[in-house]
């Protein structure tokens, strides 16, 4: 039996129309739209045991039906404020054929006062989320912000049911007045993970990637000709940029150049021209460093609690590949800087390694240091901090990239 809004769909995009009916056929063709309130469960017990990183896999890594490509819907890993805000109204649960039927209404986020948008999201019975659906424009490419925040809810319901103690009763699904959910990291983790290799698409003498940071460099006696060498790899990055759909910010784009005393003073740097997409990059004649134990340590503990959460619900193998991509380069990159500290301040960096070693590998406070180093094949802080100094001066002796 077809919904309205399928034969509707039918007549005004056939494509889209025959590909819906094409996701249906795991559930035995049965149109989630024309399910009933009294067909659907919504207690808790028939929440699907949906997790982030589920959310994740589906909004990001799935390949897209049209296209064949990755969804990469970043965006969408922040509907969860969505969610927060209350937009989610009402989700409901069926099961059929094994999975996992997800029947919701959402809020629209600008109109207020029109009808909610419907969606649908039929989960496997491990949590993976199979496909799904919105109303919205965007719901045809199965990806949109509508279908994230309906996932979150179940998330969020899925979590709290884990939670709950042998006295307490299942009722409806709560609704939290303030939530803090975990994908909020996760979307700057993925990103990392796909621009790595921009590496390949420049003509740089130097590209180096760190967090969210991207630092390029060109070396010529002749500052004209290491200038024109530096726009050539802009356009090419900026090639790159549009082919993935993404953006430089030229605001916090800066430029620097790096000479002796007596050549850096008879630069005229009013006549210097670096830009990229028509964007003139600014350039910077004064740098000052603020490295300290302190902002260092902020910065490490901020990463370190949004990395427990996410290592709560992911194996001991994915916390670790979480761990070096968020965590493990903060020491790596500033190895020159750190490993000059002193031996109190080594310490204070060690004991924010045995916290990270504790959360992958699910051990008490009073586990042995260098057994937790030995299971993990890590070296120490102090070890780490010097090997990374040492390859650093190796690489700049012999002129490696």
């Amino acid at each position: 039996m077809q919904s309205n809004y399928l034969k509707k769909l039918l007549l005004e995009n056939k494509d889209v129309g025959e590909r819906y009916q094409m996701k249906l056929k795991v559930i035995h063709n049965l149109d989630p739209f024309i399910l009933e309130t009294s067909d659907l469960d919504y207690s808790t017990s028939g929440i699907p045991p949906i997790t982030n990183m589920d959310i994740v896999s589906y909004l990001v890594l799935t390949h897209s039906f049209y296209t064949k490509d990755q969804m990469k819907a970043f965006k969408s890993l922040e509907a969860y404020k969505y969610f927060n805000s209350g937009f989610v109204l009402k989700v409901g649960s069926k099961v059929i054929n094994t999975f996992y039927v997800l029947v919701g209404k959402v809020k629209h986020s600008q109109r207020f006062n029109d009808k909610p948008l419907e969606v649908w999201c039929i989960v496997a019975k491990d949590g993976a989320v199979v496909t799904a659906h919105c109303t919205c424009m965007a719901g045809n490419s199965e990806v949109c912000s509508h279908v994230a925040a309906v996932l979150f809810a179940a998330e969020y319901a899925n979590e709290k049911t884990a939670l709950v103690s042998c006295t307490d009763v299942a009722a409806s699904w709560p609704m939290p007045s303030l939530c803090t959910v975990v994908p909020i990291v996760l979307g700057p983790l993925l990103f990392l993970i796909y621009i790595n290799d921009i590496r390949y698409h420049h003509e740089c003498d130097f590209l180096h990637l760190f967090a969210d940071d991207t630092l390029m460099a060109v070396t010529n006696k002749d500052l004209n000709l290491a200038l024109r060498k530096m726009n050539e790899s802009l356009i090419q990055i900026q090639n790159y940029l549009n082919t993935n759909k993404l953006k430089l910010n030229v605001a916090k784009t800066k430029a620097m150049v790096l000479t002796t005393s007596f050549k850096y003073n008879n630069i005229n740097f009013q006549n210097l021209n670096i830009s990229i997409n028509t964007d003139t990059i600014e350039f910077i004649t004064a740098y000052h460093s603020m490295l300290t134990l302190t902002t260092f340590t902020k910065k490490y503990l901020k990463k370190i609690y949004f990395f427990s959460r996410i290592a709560f619900n992911i194996s001991p193998f994915s916390a670790i590949t979480v761990y070096n991509t968020i965590i493990l380069p903060h020491f790596d990159y500033c190895a020159s800087i750190l490993f000059a500290f002193t031996s109190n301040k080594i310490l204070a960096l060690q004991k924010l390694q045995n916290r990270c070693m504790r959360i992958i590998l699910k051990c008490n406070r009073y586990t042995n240091i260098t057994l937790m180093l030995d299971t993990l094949q890590w070296m120490s802080v102090r070890d780490r901090l010097y090997y990374m100094a040492m390859i650093r001066c190796f690489l700049f002796l012999n002129k490696v990239d």
